[in-house]
This record gives C-alpha cells, structure tokens and sequence, in this order.
C-alpha cells in the first residue's frame, strides 16, 4: 500500500496537507503537535494488537516488540515502503530517515483526529501487518533494545560514559555506565568497551524486566 492509496482509501489527511510539508513556521508548530499525538496513538494501538495477538509471551517481550515496532527505524522502513517521501513532494531524492519517520507519526496523527481510534487502528495494522506477524524474528543487542525503548517511552538516548579501564593494554578491564533520563544508571564490566557498554545496557534492561 502506498500513501496515495491511504489518501484515496480513507480520506486521510487532505486538509493536513501544508502542515505535513512544514512550509511555514505555523505549520512547523502544528506538525510537532501531529508528531507527538501519531507518536501516543501509534504505541497505543501497537501495544493493544499485540497484547491481543500474543497473549503467552512476557511483560518484557511484549514491551520489547512495540519498542521496535514505534521505533524509527521501523517508521522510516514503511515510510520508504509506502513511498511516502513522494507524497511529502520535496525536491531532493533523499529524504532523511528521522524526517520520513517523524512524518509518518504526524500523518498518523492527522488520521487520527479525522477518523477516531478504530479507523487508525485499522490502518496502522494494515501498515505494520508483516512486522507484527514477524516479531518472533526479533533479534537486537541490549544497547539496540535499550535505545528503543527509551525512545519509544520519549526519554531520548541512553548515555553511555566510561567510568574505568584497569589492567595491561593486552588483557584490559572496562567499566561502563549507562543512564536514561528519569531512571537509575546501571554500570556494566566487559574486556571490551563495547562488551561493557553491552553489559551495562542489559543490566539496566533487567530492572525495566525488558
């Protein structure tokens, strides 16, 4: 499904339509508000279908999907899939990840204000159908995991900060923190950085049970 066939299907967001292409600073204001009601709506619905779909997996798994299913690597995959950056009419090819996926919430904000909850549901599962039947294939290291939650919940980047490096440059010893805002850091130990920042991120999983 294209955008154009969203727009035929459903009426979706015509009187949106300058808004959506941000011309003025008005319209860049509005599209912010969009931005962030697309980004409540679309966890909640996502949330709601796989609690329903999947009703024996955990707490944690289920807030591990909806985290990737919102996240913006996920918006700007079916933002690309309904070619949606022709429909924004900008004049050069390629349009920024971040931006087609910040339009993509904005849009669905828009649909949602035009068509209510039921509507906006059905066309969010049409869009992220493949996705939700394939969340099982889910495979993300904890630093992914943790970045998609933290963004899913508006709380930004984790931040990772070195804390220590002890022993000989042949066989060294990490120790990472990692913080996201609003919440506890937790420290992770690893012989790499990257292992320390790994463990560091799976360890502050642990105490959200994701």
């Amino acid at each position: 499904m294209r955008i154009f066939d969203l727009i035929k299907e459903w009426k979706t967001i015509s009187e949106f339509e300058n808004i959506i292409w941000k011309k003025g600073k008005k319209e860049k204001e509005i599209f912010q508000r969009l931005e962030f009601l697309g980004d409540k709506v679309l966890a909640l619905i996502l949330s709601s279908v796989i609690f329903d779909k999947y009703k024996d997996i955990s707490e944690g798994k289920l807030s591990k999907s909806v985290a990737h299913l919102c996240s913006g690597k996920t918006l700007s995959q079916i933002s690309k899939d309904i070619k949606l950056e022709k429909f924004l009419k900008e004049k050069k090819n390629n349009i920024a990840d971040k931006g087609l996926a910040d339009s993509l919430e904005a849009i669905i904000g828009a649909f949602f204000i035009n068509n209510g909850f039921k509507k906006t549901k059905n066309m969010v599962s049409k869009l992220w159908k493949d996705k939700i039947n394939n969340i099982d294939k889910i495979k993300t290291d904890n630093k992914t995991s943790l970045q998609e939650w933290s963004q899913s919940k508006s709380l930004g980047l984790p931040k990772y900060s070195l804390i220590s490096k002890i022993g000989p440059d042949h066989n060294p010893s990490f120790k990472v923190k990692v913080e996201v805002r609003k919440f506890d850091f937790k420290v992770g130990s690893g012989k790499t950085l990257r292992e320390a920042e790994q463990n560091a991120a799976k360890n502050l999983l642990k105490i959200k049970n994701i």
